[in-house]
């Protein structure tokens, strides 16, 4: 692969949205492509503000029929309060929404179901035999989140009959970015296309962007994870290309941004 990219991505300035702990691996397979990767957090990572609530509900996991982790932060923020969680599973089944979530999972010594789909999003794992209707009917099932997060999984499993408890184990929150430093980057590296990894990140993204130059971000190409984000970022008026990738794998977002390249 390293040397089919080599070059792929010369001088070609990507704005890297995910967390600043989140964004680096992304970051040097672009600079291994020559492009020029620029972190512009949207989001930070915290713990829970009420860290005492979600210990308390994770230690009496063995009790739920099943358990959810939504992502890898829900993973690795729940080791964090329970670290002797593998073994206090029982007999819950766990799934994971994503690859990367089943990754830590398992690292964390924890077997998890994903969905059959080439994104394992939560639409792909709620398609899963294990949580159709007549599985899940009268089930108890825990879902490991951020805090605020969406409520699809959880609205849809109510709907099919269980019942469904948070246990939310870390938050979101907008990074302090100076003013004066957002303003060098347009100046100095303008993004010709950036990776939006949430919905919310698109609203976030236009308040932090300087007014003047809010034209030319809406004409920038976006690689996004999702067709929620597309449809997010084209109704708060982006017009500029969206390429939805297959998943929101480092991986998969660096081959969407090679062919964002080569198609340019």
């Amino acid at each position: 692969m390293t040397e089919r990219v080599n070059g792929a991505l010369d001088g070609c300035r990507i704005w890297v949205t995910r967390p600043r702990a989140q964004a680096r691996a992304l970051c040097d397979l672009i600079h291994g492509a020559a492009g020029v990767a620029v972190e512009f957090p949207l989001t930070e990572i915290v713990a829970a503000p009420d860290p005492g609530t979600a210990r308390a509900i994770l230690a009496q996991v063995a009790q739920f029929d099943l358990c959810i982790f939504i992502s890898r932060n829900a993973v690795l923020y729940a080791l964090e309060l329970r670290p002797e969680l593998a073994q206090a599973t029982g007999e819950c089944r766990i799934f994971a929404v994503g690859a990367a979530t089943a990754g830590a999972l398992s690292g964390g010594g924890i077997n998890a179901g994903t969905g059959p789909g080439p994104a394992h999003g939560a639409a792909d794992l709620l398609t899963l035999p294990q949580l159709q209707a007549e599985a899940v009917r009268g089930r108890s099932i825990l879902v490991v989140r951020g805090l605020g997060g969406e409520a699809l999984l959880r609205e849809e499993l109510e709907r099919r009959g269980a019942s469904v408890q948070y246990a939310e184990v870390y938050q979101r929150r907008r990074p302090d970015l100076d003013h004066d430093y957002v303003m060098r980057l347009w100046q100095q590296t303008p993004p010709d296309v950036i990776v939006l990894t949430s919905a919310g990140g698109v609203r976030t993204l236009l308040e932090m962007t300087p007014a003047g130059q809010h034209i030319l971000l809406l004409r920038t190409a976006l690689v996004v994870i999702s067709d929620r984000v597309c449809t997010t970022a084209r109704r708060a008026g982006f017009t500029g290309a969206i390429l939805v990738a297959a998943g929101a794998s480092d991986l998969i977002l660096f081959q969407t941004l090679l062919n964002w390249r080569s198609n340019k």
